[in-house]
C-alpha cells in the first residue's frame, strides 16, 4: 500500500492536518507510489516561523563547520547513490542510466557550495 507522506519542519516529520493529499506516481508504470499532503495554511506559517527562527543560529555557525556540514551532505549523496537512483527513476519514471548519471554532477555542486561556504 502507498504511504502517505509526512511533511518535515523544525528537525522532525510531521503528520499534516489536512485531509487533502496528492497522488504520487510512477510515470513509467501509473502506479501509485505515496500520497503528499496538501499542507494547511497553518503548517506553511510554522514552517515558515521555524525557518526564520533557525536562520539565526545557521548565519552564527562559523563558516568552516557549515562547510563541513555540507561536505557531510555530499558524502551521503555518495554513500546512498543506488537508493537515489531508485526513486529518481521511479518518481520521475527514467531508465536507471539517467538518474544515475545526475548524482556526480550533484555532489560536485555540493563539494563547491561547501569551499565557498568556508570562506
Amino acid at each position: 500500500m502507498a504511504e502517505k507522506l509526512k511533511y518535515f519542519v523544525n528537525n522532525q516529520y510531521v503528520e499534516s492536518k489536512t485531509d487533502k493529499y496528492y497522488e504520487l506516481h510512477n510515470p513509467s508504470t501509473g502506479e501509485v507510489t505515496g500520497y503528499a499532503p496538501n499542507c494547511t495554511a497553518e503548517e506553511v506559517n510554522a514552517a515558515i516561523a521555524a525557518a526564520k527562527a533557525a536562520y539565526p543560529g545557521w548565519s552564527a555557525t562559523p563558516a568552516i563547520k557549515r562547510s563541513q556540514i555540507l561536505y557531510k551532505v555530499r558524502d551521503l549523496l555518495i554513500e546512498h547513490m543506488e537508493e537515489l537512483t531508485y526513486l529518481v527513476a521511479e518518481e520521475n519514471g527514467k531508465a536507471w542510466a539517467v538518474p544515475r548519471a545526475t548524482i556526480p554532477p550533484a555532489t560536485a555542486r555540493v563539494s563547491a557550495c561547501s569551499r565557498a561556504s568556508s570562506r
